[in-house]
């Protein structure tokens, strides 16, 4: 069985009473081959300084964890950041709100094996889907699949098997660097721009495995920004809006 490395990413704005809760989901995981990078978006609140106590709680996390702050300016610039300088074979978001289960990696990387018993980043793969449920009475939010190994992408799942709400995965890393959000002042793009440029060209294996909590904060970064599915946020994406970070106006393509 190959141990994939993972980059797990948690942009933090205005976090200071929820983010423990990450370091807990960390903490617990029974696979450890993985890096933690921690992005301050230019939270008004103490945010700062009950993240570096964290770290300090915390201590077998240490050499994990990248540490950085920014001024506020969007998840999405503190994706292109992560993404950057991620060491992973796969990429993991999970906002300054969340939590997740302790097999939560080795789920993620015992489903890679069996799907690829080579190498999962030589398939025509972006990565893997699962579930979210709710905190209080552990329910799926959110459409389940229609059943586990289901093999969509991002376009079809909302537009053919009409999946909406809530939903989490892994992502190459490999492919993310490929593309980044576009920067430009004073527009915000929705993670919806990556999940269906990507799945103009790669597929994604879905399961009906529940791995995140979702909690409803109101400062939660995922509220703007659903995962995986466009309309659920608000953002009824157009394939036509996807065009590459450099402004040409042409549909992303892997080179």
């Amino acid at each position: 069985m190959k141990n994939y490395f993972f980059t797990i990413f948690t942009p933090c704005y205005n976090g200071e009473n929820t983010i423990e809760r990450v370091f807990q989901s960390v903490d617990s995981q029974t696979y450890l081959n993985y890096e933690w990078i921690i992005i301050n978006d230019g939270s008004k609140d103490e945010s700062q300084k009950k993240i570096e106590s964290l770290i300090k709680k915390y201590q077998k996390l240490s050499d994990k964890i990248i540490f950085l702050t920014q001024t506020n300016q969007g998840k999405h610039v503190a994706w292109n950041k992560a993404v950057k300088m991620a060491k992973g074979d796969f990429f993991l978001s999970a906002d300054c709100d969340d939590s997740f289960k302790p097999n939560t990696l080795s789920f993620f990387n015992q489903k890679a094996n069996e799907i690829a018993s080579k190498d999962f980043l030589k398939t025509k793969y972006s990565g893997i889907n699962v579930c979210c449920y709710n905190p209080v009475d552990n329910n799926i939010i959110g459409d389940k699949y229609p059943y586990d190994g289901l093999i969509s992408d991002n376009i079809e799942l909302e537009y053919k098997y009409n999946i909406y709400g809530e939903h989490w995965g892994i992502v190459r890393t490999d492919i993310l660097k490929q593309i980044k959000f576009p920067q430009i002042n004073g527009h915000f793009y929705n993670e919806s721009f990556l999940w269906f440029s990507i799945g103009l060209h790669y597929k994604v294996i879905c399961f009906n495995e529940p791995l995140r909590a979702y909690y409803y904060e109101t400062n939660s970064l995922s509220r703007f920004a659903t995962v995986w599915t466009g309309r659920t946020a608000g953002c009824d994406l157009a394939v036509g809006d996807l065009f590459d970070s450099d402004g040409s106006g042409t549909l992303w393509s892997p080179d």
